[in-house]
């Protein structure tokens, strides 16, 4: 049960650092073209 529930946790985890960094690329992008 243990391992089923990393399971099922971590692909949420690694969706919202994908997200932050796409977040942060685009906001340093935005500064560097600025």
């Amino acid at each position: 049960m243990k391992s089923s529930t990393k399971f099922s946790l971590y692909p949420h985890i690694d969706s919202q650092l994908i997200i932050d960094r796409l977040f942060i690329n685009s906001s340093l992008r935005l500064l560097m073209f600025s």
